[in-house]
């Protein structure tokens, strides 16, 4: 028998990670296809690791950082309300393969993950049953060893990421349909920061450091400017990163124009997350469900529906993406995905539900997320020090110094009125906290034991990655954590 969620305090006593214990039912698959297709759209999906909503179509020192993207904005449909399942990169790709909210799991180490169903069908999988060819171009394929998150792909790029592969690639298909992921992370810290001449078109100000990552540099900024002056260099960096990482996509998409693909590839631009930039005092993402880390950006460009410069801003998520790709190319969509194909908003003139979208992050935070209001409950956490960093006692913890303590915090915001979510209406509106409180809990519980492709375990090389990567909570490399949650309650 499931366990049911009576109460979301006791939530934290749960793992909130990528899919659930293995064995556990069976699967839907979609049908082979009857006879080949030879008028199959290609699929270019473009995921900018850590691109956050407000970035589409910014300005910075009078410049335009993404001309570009905003380029294919002026020619496609733009989603000023898209979700992302998850505030960081695992957990979303999860939703972005299988078009499902990542299921839940009671139990997990931090030494361990759990990931898709190897027995499931997972769209690039569906999409080679019908005659495509798919490739992921990864910023890293060390993601594939930790996880398994490419495996349904024909081709796997090497690694670090080089677009002159991905466009070799596409070169080669010589009219054949495709489905091709590019995954980067040019903005996500600790990547290599752009040169600095090009930074200082966007601010000039900015001082010369010896440093080569964002965590460096961070460190560089303290040290010589204080808190205030150095918030602003790093939103500066982060800004012209972006702006560095356009013009190599205008290369990427030269190269449709120049093989004739472009009028036959439906292009789709999104984030897996976005990023804080020292709202709420953090700089980053992974342990939280705030909008500038789940709010994204989502584009997509149809050659075949005209829809240039449209703006849509229904409410739509991650696992929206995968229906719609499977509808777009006349494939029957997997019984077991639970978005909804946004081709009839991309047809203009469709009504669309009201909806409340589910965010979670690893263990630490869910969401859920309506067109007006949103409830967060943030998980108890531990901040696990980094290299250099004091080892903290439990006496020395505090909210000052980024430690937070093991009890479960529950946030409520109007959108509408306090886009910034800062005023907590939790207890102003005791009653409507309740009501998307039970709300969340039932959506959970439907996909607690959702079957899952069991814990995969970090060796020393993955967990190296991760840390390298910035996802502290995740692993532990220094052994158990100075500071552990409270003992767990027995569950009622």
């Amino acid at each position: 028998m499931r366990r049911r969620f009576h109460n979301l305090s006791l939530l934290w006593m749960l793992s909130i990670v990528l899919t659930a214990a293995p064995g556990c039912g069976s699967r839907e698959e979609t049908p082979a296809p009857s006879g080949a297709k030879t008028d199959l759209p290609s699929f270019l999906v473009i995921d900018i690791d850590s691109w956050r909503a407000d970035r589409l179509g910014a300005t910075r020192n009078g410049l335009p950082l993404t001309p570009t993207l905003d380029g294919l904005a002026a020619n496609g449909t733009t989603f000023t309300q898209m979700i992302a399942q998850s505030g960081w990169t695992l957990t979303s790709y999860a939703s972005l393969m299988n078009g499902r909210l990542p299921p839940l799991t009671e139990t997990v180490t931090p030494v361990t993950l759990d990931w898709l169903d190897e027995s499931e069908q997972i769209l690039p999988e569906i999409l080679g049953l019908y005659g495509y060819d798919t490739a992921a171009f990864p910023v890293d394929t060390l993601l594939e060893k930790i996880s398994g998150i490419f495996d349904g792909f024909d081709t796997v790029g090497g690694q670090p990421y080089d677009q002159k592969e991905a466009a070799s690639w596409i070169r080669s298909r010589d009219g054949a349909p495709f489905f091709a992921l590019i995954h980067d992370q040019d903005l996500h810290a600790p990547a290599p920061p752009p040169p600095l001449e090009f930074v200082r078109r966007y601010h000039p100000a900015m001082p010369a450091l010896q440093a080569d990552n964002l965590p460096q540099i961070d460190r560089e900024l303290q040290h010589q400017f204080g808190s205030g002056a150095r918030q602003e260099h790093l939103i500066a960096w982060y800004d012209a990163a972006l702006a560095a990482y356009d013009q190599r996509i205008a290369d990427l998409l030269a190269v449709l124009d120049e093989t004739g693909r472009r009028d036959d590839t439906v292009i789709i631009l999104t984030s897996d997350h976005g990023e804080a930039l020292f709202e709420h005092g953090k700089l980053g993402h992974g342990r939280m469900l705030y909008e500038t880390v789940i709010h994204v950006p989502l584009v997509i460009v149809d050659p075949a529906k005209s829809t240039g410069g449209r703006s849509v801003d229904a409410l739509v998520q991650t696992i929206d993406l995968p229906p719609t790709i499977l509808e777009r190319a006349g494939i029957p969509v997997a019984a077991r995905m639970s978005g909804s194909s946004l081709l009839p908003l991309l047809d203009g003139g469709a009504e669309w539900p009201q909806r409340e979208v589910v965010s979670m992050t690893n263990r630490q935070a869910v969401s859920l997320r309506g067109e007006r209001y949103k409830l967060v409950f943030h998980m108890p956490e531990f901040h696990m020090p980094r290299p250099g960093e004091p080892q903290h006692t439990g006496a020395e913890a505090s909210p000052a110094d980024g430690w937070i303590a093991p009890t479960a915090v529950k946030e409520l915001f109007d959108l509408q009125t306090d886009p910034g979510e800062t005023v907590n209406l939790v207890t102003a509106k005791p009653q409507l906290a309740d009501e998307m409180e039970a709300r969340l809990s039932a959506r959970l519980d439907e996909h607690l034991g959702v079957p899952g492709g069991g814990a995969i375990p970090f060796d020393a090389e993955a967990r190296r990655f991760m840390q390298e990567r910035g996802y502290w909570e995740v692993v532990q490399p220094h052994g158990p954590p100075k500071h552990q949650p409270s003992p767990k309650h027995p569950a009622p």
